[in-house]
């Protein structure tokens, strides 16, 4: 017999007779609808087409739409554990195509320098599939977590070009969450600001 105690970094295993340490992953969720908008942002849509909900969603014809957000590493964060963003999103229609999405992001510790945190852009291909409304979830290349700390911050701007070349899905893509899978190690931390 064997289960996982949440959080706690232990596992147990009657098979070898004991605990052993063992990394465990949350998601910190970002809620598309609840994001930040700039001048470019995505239009809002009827989820499935129909009925009253309500989501953003990143065009496929020539305009550049980014969405923006952030938070703190809650304190369960696995110091120096690296963090994979993704996004949930679903075609509008049953087009073929590829939606290239973006992610500009900076993550930096408190009180620390630099001062000017560091900014860096990366992406992501995913195929629209050939099904209308069909939900899916495309993750970023991991992003390492050296040096980083519980109380760091992440922000981002997450955004579609459809100018791109590899961008070839020519409806709006429906932008339901983002999220950061992150490791973690504990419950919390015993003192207030450090781990």
């Amino acid at each position: 017999m064997s289960y996982k105690l949440k959080y706690t970094g232990l596992q147990v295993d009657d098979s070898v007779g004991g605990f052993h340490a063992e990394t465990l992953y949350d998601d910190i969720d970002f809620e598309g609808i609840t994001l930040a908008t700039g001048n470019s942002a995505p239009d809002l849509i009827n989820f499935y087409g129909q009925g009253n909900i309500i989501g953003r969603s990143f065009d496929g014809g020539s305009t550049l739409e980014q969405l923006y957000g952030g938070g703190e590493l809650l304190h369960f964060y696995k110091e120096n554990g690296d963090v994979s963003f993704h996004v949930h999103w679903m075609p509008s229609t049953a087009t073929a195509g590829t939606v290239k999405w973006f992610l500009e992001y900076t993550w930096y510790n408190m009180e620390s320098l630099p001062q000017q945190p560091i900014v860096n852009t990366i992406s992501v291909l995913d195929q629209a599939g050939g099904v209308a409304w069909f939900p899916r979830v495309v993750a970023f290349p991991d992003i390492s977590g050296q040096g980083k700390k519980t109380g760091s911050h992440f922000r981002f701007r997450i955004y579609r070009n459809p100018s791109d070349a590899e961008d070839t899905y020519p409806n709006d893509a429906a932008f339901d969450s983002a999220g950061l899978h992150v490791p973690v190690d504990s419950n919390g931390s015993r003192q207030i600001f450090i781990k």
